[in-house]
């Protein structure tokens, strides 16, 4: 498997841990937009971009377990990408408040970036 070099970036935003999360390799700028937000209020955007073109699989974990697919097995060009989640679970539930891992994984390559869910 690949070596993946992750970079991270902290800093605090309203009191929030903003992550942005780089790889080396295919995946590039992995991140989510917001890096916080609330499901009842709005949602939020994984965006990264490819080096080349790729077959893409996206999904949402927390604790390890998956929490919502996002998509399996897209063909994506090379270039900046972006999937929509509205914080819900597969069953279309909305999440409880935590940290929650967005994955995306083309060939044996993994990038990880984290999202924060609050509620007000």
């Amino acid at each position: 498997m690949k070596k993946i070099l992750l970079f991270f970036l902290l800093f605090t935003f309203s009191g929030c841990d903003i992550v942005e999360v780089e790889t080396k390799g295919i995946i590039k700028n992995l991140r989510f937009s917001p890096s916080a937000f609330d499901p009842y209020r709005g949602n939020t955007k994984i965006r990264y971009s490819l080096s080349k073109s790729a077959t893409v699989t996206i999904w949402i974990e927390r604790d390890e377990k998956l929490v919502r697919n996002i998509a399996t097995d897209i063909k994506e060009t090379q270039g900046t990408h972006e999937h929509s989640w509205l914080g819900g679970d597969n069953t279309q539930h909305f999440v409880s408040v935590g940290t929650y891992i967005g994955v995306v994984v083309t060939g044996d390559e993994r990038g990880e970036a984290t999202v924060e869910v609050f509620h007000w």
